[in-house]
């Protein structure tokens, strides 16, 4: 599949924000606690939201959301989208 096309497909599933000052984006999950970084060398940290303050030591979420949003942030790294 042509790849900005599928960039294009699963961005409507993100709420992407840039932080000018930490020189990175923001990527969560909309509708659910999943969320990510990409800092300026390209680097991917994911983490969850919503569980703190919430008293639990765990909290659930979707693999399969999980697996749309690594590969959201892996497509935006790309070098050459075609």
């Amino acid at each position: 599949m042509n790849k900005k096309l599928e960039l294009l497909s699963l961005a409507n599933n993100f709420s992407i924000t840039k932080n000018e000052q930490l020189k990175e984006y923001k990527i969560e999950c909309i509708n659910d606690n999943l969320g990510a970084t990409i800092d300026e060398n390209n680097k991917i940290t994911y983490y969850v939201t919503g569980c703190y303050d919430s008293g639990y030591d765990w909290i659930d979420f979707d693999e399969k959301k999980f697996e749309k949003l690594k590969q959201f942030c892996e497509l935006m790294i790309e070098k050459e989208v075609s």
